[in-house]
């Protein structure tokens, strides 16, 4: 495995996804791209920067790192980018917002899943203490 596509939005569940991108990228010599999607009318500069700060915290961790940003529908994005670069693995948070939600909604992980044309690893929110140096969560 070469390159791993992390996709984040600072949410918990993308802390989470980190999480685990972070272990897979360490067992497999891989690199990891971090890609934040920006779909709102105006430019969310918290969330586009949790890419940057993920990519320097995964540096830090001594993992080859590189933040991504896009613009536009959030799992059209995540799956190009994972073919403009060529990632062997999507990886990205689900939050989990129950049945009714989901089948109204839809979900970004979802539509990813169903589209992409390589491997995806969707990861649950499992941390109830978050790192704020991984969300875009301010106190």
């Amino acid at each position: 495995m070469d390159t791993i596509l992390l996709a984040t939005d600072g949410s918990d569940s993308a802390a989470d996804a980190y999480e685990v991108a972070l272990e897979l990228a360490r067992d497999t010599g891989a690199a990891l791209a971090v890609l934040s999607v920006d779909d709102s009318l105006w430019t969310d500069a918290a969330m586009m920067a949790s890419a940057d700060r993920i990519a320097a915290h995964a540096r830090k961790a001594g993992i080859e790192a590189s933040p991504i940003h896009r613009y536009g529908k959030a799992s059209t994005e995540i799956v190009a980018a994972a073919r403009d670069i060529g990632a062997d693995l999507i990886v990205l948070g689900c939050r989990g917002r129950g049945a009714l939600a989901d089948a109204v909604l839809g979900t970004t992980s979802a539509d990813v899943v169903a589209h992409a044309d390589r491997p995806v690893t969707v990861v649950r929110a499992f941390a109830a203490v978050r790192d704020d140096e991984l969300t875009h969560a301010t106190a």
